[in-house]
């Protein structure tokens, strides 16, 4: 049961809202770098900019609200917010590499490990250290 006036959290745990929203995410990112390339007829690398840069901003914004609703203030947690993404996008880069050139693993299997991996990984670093629960002293 809920608390009176939860209307924005479902019954769900928020790994498992965390889960909805890369799910979510993946598909926008899909539906926008497909319409920009194919409606629009804008290339591929400016499709999957708009696309990217758009889901690192509902990403975020849902994230915040959504699944870990943080109550914190905007400014800092964005900015955790883009420096974990730049240092798990190059991490996620860095281990698929490793994967296919190291090890021989198929190219396939490689984002498929690095994604679940990484989502794991992700999902405590948002949790722990971008959306806190309680704020840090500044001391």
């Amino acid at each position: 049961m809920t608390p009176a006036g939860d209307t924005i959290r479902p019954h769900l745990g928020a790994f498992a809202r965390f889960f909805v929203l890369g799910v979510g995410s993946l598909a926008l990112n899909l539906v926008i770098v497909t319409f920009m390339s194919e409606m629009l007829e804008t290339s591929a690398a400016v499709a999957g900019a708009c696309g990217y840069a758009i889901v690192f901003v509902v990403n975020f914004a849902l994230a915040r609200r959504y699944v870990f609703e943080s109550s914190a203030a905007i400014v800092p947690e964005a900015t955790r917010f883009a420096i974990v993404q730049l240092v798990t996008r190059c991490g996620e880069y860095g281990a698929y590499l490793g994967l296919t050139y190291l090890l021989g693993v198929h190219y396939f299997a490689a984002v498929l490990i690095v994604g679940i991996v990484f989502f794991i990984v992700k999902f405590g670093i948002y949790r722990f250290l971008v959306f806190r629960a309680e704020p840090v002293d500044q001391a």
